[in-house]
Parts: C-alpha cells; sequence; structure tokens
C-alpha cells in the first residue's frame, strides 16, 4: 500500500510539473548500479590521488555502461581536483551501441560544520564526443549531505544539476539538461568502505516532453 501511495504520489507531482512546463510527461523506471574508487598515493593530507567509476544503469531502452578513471591532487583536508576520461557505451535493446567519450574536470570540496553532518560539492565540466557529431560542453553541480545516525550508518540526501553549455546537436539543447535528487539509507561497515542504497529521481525536461524516472540506486564507495 506505502509504495503505491508513493506511485502515485510521483506520477501527481510530475503531471503538475508536466502542466507548469507546458509539456506531455512521461514517467519511467530504472536500477543504477555504480562503485566509486579513490586511492591516495601519499601519506599526508596533500599529494595525488587516483580515481575510478564504474557504473550499470539499466532503463526503458537499454543500458548504459560508464568507465571514469581520473587523476587527482588534494590541497588539503577538504579540497581535491581531478581530470580525467570517461567512455560511455550505450546498449539500445532495439538499436545499435554508441560509444560517447569524456574529457572531464572537477573539484570536491568536503566540510563538517556540525558533528555527525557532512557536506560537500562538486563542480564538474565535460567536454563530451560522439562519432561525427560536434563537440558537447556540460556543467554539472553535485551537492551532498550525509548525517550520521549511528555508529556504521546514516542518511544521505544528495542533487545533481546538469546545464548544457552549448548546442551540438545531438544531445540536450543548451540551457538547463537534467536534475538528479537521491534519498536514502547509508551503512558503512569499516573505515574506508560506504554502501548508499536509495531512490532517485531523474528529471528531464525536454520541449516536446518531460520525463520523470523513477529509479533504484545503489551505490559502493571504496576508499585507501
Amino acid at each position: 500500500m506505502a509504495r503505491r501511495w508513493l506511485r502515485l504520489c510521483l506520477t501527481l507531482a510530475a503531471m503538475a510539473m508536466g502542466l507548469l512546463l507546458g509539456s506531455a510527461v512521461r514517467a519511467e523506471e530504472g536500477v543504477w548500479i555504480g562503485s566509486f574508487n579513490q586511492v591516495s598515493l601519499s601519506e599526508g593530507t596533500t599529494g595525488p590521488r587516483l580515481w575510478l567509476d564504474l557504473h550499470d544503469r539499466r532503463g526503458s531502452t537499454g543500458t548504459v555502461h560508464i568507465v571514469r578513471p581520473a587523476l587527482g591532487w588534494s590541497l588539503g583536508e577538504h579540497t581535491t581536483v581531478w581530470a580525467g576520461y570517461a567512455w560511455v557505451p550505450t546498449v539500445f535493446d532495439e538499436a545499435d551501441t554508441t560509444h560517447e567519450q569524456r574529457i572531464w574536470q572537477q573539484a570536491i570540496v568536503t566540510g563538517s560544520p556540525v558533528e555527525g553532518l557532512s557536506l560537500s560539492f562538486r563542480p564538474r565540466l565535460e567536454e563530451r564526443f560522439l562519432a561525427d557529431e560536434d563537440l558537447a560542453l556540460r556543467l554539472r553541480l553535485f551537492g551532498r549531505a550525509g548525517l550520521r545516525m549511528g555508529e556504521h550508518w546514516g542518511l544521505v540526501a544528495w542533487d545533481e544539476l546538469f546545464v548544457q553549455l552549448n548546442e551540438p546537436g545531438w544531445t540536450a539543447p543548451q540551457g538547463l539538461d537534467q536534475n538528479r535528487l537521491f534519498v536514502g539509507p547509508m551503512l558503512q561497515p569499516m573505515q574506508g568502505v560506504r554502501v548508499e542504497v536509495g531512490y532517485l529521481n531523474q528529471w528531464v525536461p525536454r520541449p516536446d516532453a518531460t520525463v520523470f524516472n523513477h529509479i533504484g540506486a545503489m551505490n559502493l564507495f571504496l576508499s585507501f
């Protein structure tokens, strides 16, 4: 019963947003699984870092795979900067597979204003390439809040806004691309290992339709 009420509320919210935007509304479901891995190559709070995140994202029309390595440098206890590459093959159920390539740069700033509360902010710039298509430039703004409720668990909420900076023709039009909002519990069985499982809402506004994807998401974070 609770699940039915949740789906009803999400659908009504999507319809209301669609009326405000003046476009049709579609609601779809998916499952996203990710692994985020970081390795420190120095003993102190400054120095080189390695990054690798891996993803499988199943949607209504196919599966997106992401392999995203990077090199970074820690500027201190609260700030790191990164530059990396991403290979993004999309395997469609009824169309040919596409292979997107990305170069990206980001900074991560973290803080803990009160005990038990962790905050982070991450701006990322992506240069996206697809065969025989123009370069696409996209800005991503990510903010996260984690509240520790016990020794090994807590609650997490994060939001990421995507903005398309140019008009390449093969992806979103210039302007607001999409927004992703996640809420769910956090489990940390040991130092350097964290699991987040919860609900992810992906809002994708387009001129012809507004899509609300309701996604079950699970992410594993490893830090060495």
